[in-house]
């Protein structure tokens, strides 16, 4: 997708919600890294960062599902398949991801750390 030429590609109906929202993470971060004008990012940069946002934002989920075991444990498997993802682009690149927002602090804090990097030097550090 490049700037200016992106395509909305779809969520499908009837979806689980935790996976559309997920989904909807992810490529809330790519919308987002158009409209700052970043383009041009290598891929495992760019997915890597967008699979960070989704497994934030179920682990955020998770947080807000106890006593509901059935979508912990669906919870559980979506985070858990971004986790273990043996692409070069997503899999590695959101480990690479994971990594710098640990080393940030984690948190927002490491959020914003990883944004930042990206944002400055088009790479994950």
């Amino acid at each position: 997708c490049s700037l200016g030429k992106c395509k909305i590609s779809a969520c499908r109906y009837g979806l689980p919600r935790l996976l559309t929202g997920a989904i909807l993470a992810h490529e809330l971060m790519h919308a987002w890294l158009r409209m700052r004008n970043v383009a041009g990012l290598e891929p495992q940069v760019e997915e890597g960062l967008c699979q960070l946002m989704a497994v934030l934002w179920l682990d955020k989920e998770h947080n807000a599902l106890v006593g509901d075991d059935m979508q912990q444990r669906l919870n559980s498997y979506f985070a858990y398949q971004i986790r273990q993802d043996q692409s070069e682009v997503y899999g590695d690149g959101f480990r690479i991801a994971y990594d710098a927002f640990q080393r940030g602090g984690g948190g927002m804090r490491g959020l914003a750390s990883v944004v930042n990097s990206v944002l400055r030097t088009g790479r994950l550090q």
